[in-house]
């Protein structure tokens, strides 16, 4: 119990560290001695809630440097999300009904926001290199390419997290639902990609939700069988 509490009371430390901007991305945390002192603990608790946080993606430990604060959160709930698919907790089609739900909310984020010059010229040129891939590896970049700055353009810190943790596992059926697709599919996927951008410019919600609808009705035809 002791344990517990001193752990506990590390990790409690370093967050009011983070949350008054004494400690942000890319910085090196007290050494494990400075935290033991200063919180009068053990070590071995100093460890241990080290290795929790370094679980989670806050932390990232490096041989001979130190430990630093790091943002790969989304590489950890990519991870949980992977572990729930082994264990049989959710499947390919609840993992494809978020991620066509996630892109809708992307979508209308953006428009309520407003798509902004840059990514409008980024969603441009994305769709542009998709429209003129020449190998199939060429469109399955372009096609991540294009879905990640529409995440992008949300510019919200929260969207781009979960997003970013969903499309790790999501890419990798894309990839294979490219490879196994015909020539027309993939050009029907070009297709939609492309109406999707115009709405976003139009502002017309209908029509992004409906053409978000007509790909992913593709992709899961192709993904859930």
């Amino acid at each position: 119990m002791q344990n517990k509490r001193e752990y506990q009371k590390v990790i409690d430390y370093l967050y009011k560290l983070i949350e008054s901007g004494q400690l942000t991305v890319g910085e090196r945390l007290p050494t494990e001695r400075t935290l033991a002192e200063t919180l009068s603990i053990s070590r071995n608790s100093i460890r241990e809630a080290i290795r929790s946080l370094e679980n989670m993606g806050i932390i990232e430990s490096r041989a001979g440097s130190g430990n630093y604060i790091v943002n790969k959160i989304s590489g950890t709930v990519s991870e949980m999300l992977n572990m729930m698919m082994m264990l049989k907790q959710i499947d390919r089609e609840e993992v494809c009904s978020f991620r066509r739900n996630l892109d809708k909310a992307v979508c209308f984020t953006i428009i309520e926001k407003g798509l902004s010059e840059e990514y409008s010229e980024k969603l441009s040129a994305a769709l542009a290199a998709e429209q003129n891939a020449d190998t199939l590896e060429e469109q399955n970049n372009c096609d991540y390419d294009f879905h990640y700055t529409l995440i992008m353009a949300t510019q919200n810190g929260l969207w781009i997290s979960i997003a970013e943790a969903v499309i790790s596992i999501y890419r990798r059926w894309i990839n294979e639902c490219l490879h196994n697709a015909s020539k027309d599919i993939r050009d029907s996927l070009t297709e939609a990609h492309g109406h999707i951008f115009e709405a976003l410019k139009n502002s017309n919600k209908l029509d992004c939700e409906t053409w978000i609808n007509r790909h992913y009705d593709i992709v899961e035809n192709e993904i859930i069988k």
